[in-house]
């Protein structure tokens, strides 16, 4: 049985923390030996994982607060709990949080809780962290062999690359950061993948990498095909590039020399700089480059324009930003070598695109651009000498960027403004070449020779800046992608105030999900034919863009096992019967969570418990009282209750609906 058997993802808040976490069962940590001193072991395990994740290295965390239960192991919880924190942390992700809790009986006994930023890879987390400790014991006891501790180093080593094809890459990490800063829904379905879900219901927004809601396919289309989106800018008047569809080696010569030397030759449909050979000079050259390129499709042949590589970035109609693109190079200081100071550069440099920058790859392509200067690898040149290793000026393939926003001439700001309105796209990076970026194209020459329907953030502004602009496009001041949430806990079989919930809502112009444990529905219309976890109720109700308001009924033990499964909801009830005799400790710890969610509560007034768990802390008027005694489900003290709260959070405006009269109200209870 793996590991990861015994653990859980619990989705954020939850009654431990506002993060989520991976609940391991103590049971699971207690037969694995530690060998000598739990505080030695300890500095091996992060000293094994200082060497395989040098980013780590420098990362140190807090102990954690620990009360465990009998049997259980505190320098093992200990141990286990960093280094999953420190995989994470190798992997990119601000974690820092573990604790062992005693959360009997809701969860039926000790549990280790640890921070863990993405629910994706928790379950290769934990088994990877118990491979670890497992693996460096046996080490500690002379049992490990070493082709089994290269294995394991191997596998500790590539653990933040694999978590990042869980993840996303780090743009798409900075798209979320930008989101989350807003209050804004994240749903993930596809953890491989640069896409999620912002908002909820009718507010929902699909983001797949840099494409906002709306983008035009075929808008993506034309500008992905390299030659057709040529043809549209030249159509319009715009100075695209001027190239031409090549089949083989001879046509590939032929348009060269029709052009006229030097030339580009690259893919067709290809991203990042892949496949793209920059001033070939004869025809020996365009037919190798041709070879090449038919490794990825179409080849195109493209006339050479002479001056600076820039990228101007258009975002909802808006120039935003501009960089000069320079190639990979290096500078020369009279004594090392050009391969020791590729070297010199790239430790500064990650192996993905970041704000670090991209390694500088020597490959074929740089061997041939240092020939084209008169160097090779071993050669040592001059101080303050620059030497490129590209041509070609990407990012993607080692560039760097320079910021000229301020630079940039009026006329070749309305240019990239008509270029990505021509092309039909609301974020568009347009790859733009001319000698002086501050005289106007008009006077001064220049042309597109590219334009991106997914442009790198990557432009000398602060960290997220353009990421919090991208989702501003989406959500305007002021929405945060939410839709009126009412939490309803309640016993489960009993409906009448659920429907009674449902209904003010829909009088209020709202198309209510009702959302409980035997399954989902919309205006009364089933959305599943399946009983459902609380998670995966709410995923249904969220996922529906017809749906404009949620009731989701749930019981103070599901949270607890679940998590709330919302950051905040619209309104709390703490219906009468069951939920005002709940005691034990987890439910109150639950109860006191979705208080502090709700915008205003629904409570009744007869002192238990679950009443001064839920009101601990609360301002008293988010709280609207019934009064104690006030039994059954469709008593029009609740009802009244209700409405006024959804009144008071803004859900409902002041009108009838918000404050029913006694005769809906009778009509509302069935009575």
């Amino acid at each position: 049985m793996a590991r990861s058997d015994f653990a859980h993802f619990l989705s954020a808040p939850n009654i431990f923390a506002d993060c989520g976490l991976i609940i391991l069962s103590a049971a699971a940590v207690r037969d694995i030996p530690i060998p000598g001193s739990a505080a030695a072991f300890l500095r091996q395990v992060e000293e094994f994982l200082d060497r395989a994740l040098p980013d780590s290295a420098r990362i140190r965390f807090p102990g954690g607060t620990f009360a465990l239960g009998e049997g259980a192991e505190p320098a093992l919880a200990d141990i286990l709990a960093r280094a999953m924190l420190k995989l994470q942390r190798g992997a990119g992700y601000e974690v820092a949080r573990y604790r062992l809790v005693n959360a009997a009986p809701a969860l039926r006994g000790d549990y280790l809780a640890v921070e863990c930023a993405n629910r994706s890879s928790s379950v290769l987390l934990v088994d990877l962290a118990f491979d670890l400790v497992e693996g460096l014991s046996k080490r500690a006891a002379g049992d490990l062999e070493e082709n089994e501790e290269r294995w394991l180093r191997s596998r500790v080593a590539s653990y933040p690359e694999t978590d990042r094809q869980h993840g996303g890459s780090q743009t798409f990490r900075l798209v979320i950061a930008a989101a989350r800063k807003r209050g804004i829904p994240i749903a993930s379905p596809l953890p491989k993948e640069d896409f999620l879900y912002l908002g909820h219901g009718a507010r929902r927004r699909p983001v797949l990498q840099h494409f906002p809601a709306g983008t035009d396919f075929t808008s993506v289309k034309f500008s992905v095909n390299k030659w057709a989106s040529a043809k549209l800018l030249c159509d319009a008047g715009l100075p695209g590039p001027q190239n031409r569809l090549v089949l083989n080696e001879n046509q590939a010569v032929a348009a060269a020399e029709a052009l006229g030397y030097p030339v580009v030759v690259k893919p067709n449909r290809s991203d990042y700089g892949i496949g793209v050979h920059v001033k070939l000079q004869n025809a020996e050259e365009v037919r190798t480059a041709f070879q090449l390129c038919s490794l990825h499709g179409e080849v195109l042949v493209e006339r050479f324009v002479e001056g600076d590589n820039h990228r101007l970035l258009v975002m909802y109609g808006t120039f935003v930003a501009a960089v000069r693109q320079h190639p990979a190079q290096v500078t020369g200081n009279g004594k090392d070598t050009l391969r020791a100071l590729v070297e010199q550069v790239n430790a500064t440099r990650t192996d993905e695109l970041t704000a670090r920058l991209r390694k500088i790859v020597v490959d074929d392509d740089a061997l041939r651009t240092l020939k084209a200067q008169g160097y090779g690898l071993d050669d040592v040149p001059e101080a303050g000498a620059k030497v490129k290793l590209r041509f070609q000026s990407n990012l993607s393939v080692g560039g760097m960027p320079e910021t000229i926003s301020h630079q940039v001439h009026p006329d070749n700001r309305d240019l990239a403004l008509r270029a990505a309105r021509v092309m039909g796209l609301e974020v568009a990076g347009i790859d733009f070449v001319i000698p002086d970026i501050a005289r106007s194209w008009m006077d001064g020459g220049g042309g597109i020779v590219e334009i991106n329907s997914t442009p790198g953030f990557l432009m000398g502004l602060p960290e997220g800046a353009l990421e919090e602009r991208f989702i501003a496009g989406l959500f305007p001041e002021g929405d945060d992608g939410r839709i009126p949430v009412v939490y309803l806990i309640e016993e489960a079989g009993e409906g009448a105030l659920l429907e009674a919930v449902g209904r003010l809502l829909r009088d209020g112009g709202y198309q209510v999900a009702l959302a409980t444990g035997e399954g989902v529905s919309l205006d009364g219309r089933p959305l599943t034919k399946a009983k459902a976890s609380l998670a995966q109720r709410l995923r249904v109700a969220f996922a529906d863009p017809l749906v404009t308001a949620v009731v989701v009924r749930a019981s103070l033990p599901e949270i607890v096992r679940e998590g709330l499964g919302v950051e905040r909801c619209s309104l709390a009830v703490f219906g009468p019967g069951g939920p005002s005799r709940a005691a034990d400790q987890p439910s109150l710890a639950a109860a006191g969570l979705l208080a502090r969610a709700a915008d205003c509560i629904v409570l009744g007034t007869d002192g238990t418990a679950l009443h001064a768990a839920a009101m601990e802390g609360q301002a008293p008027a988010k709280l609207l009282p019934v009064e104690a005694g006030a039994e059954g489900v469709g008593n029009e003290p609740w009802l009244s209750a209700i409405g006024q709260a959804l009144q008071r959070s803004g859900v409902l405006a002041p009108s009838p609906v918000a404050e029913p009269s006694s005769a809906s109200l009778s009509a509302l209870a069935g009575e």
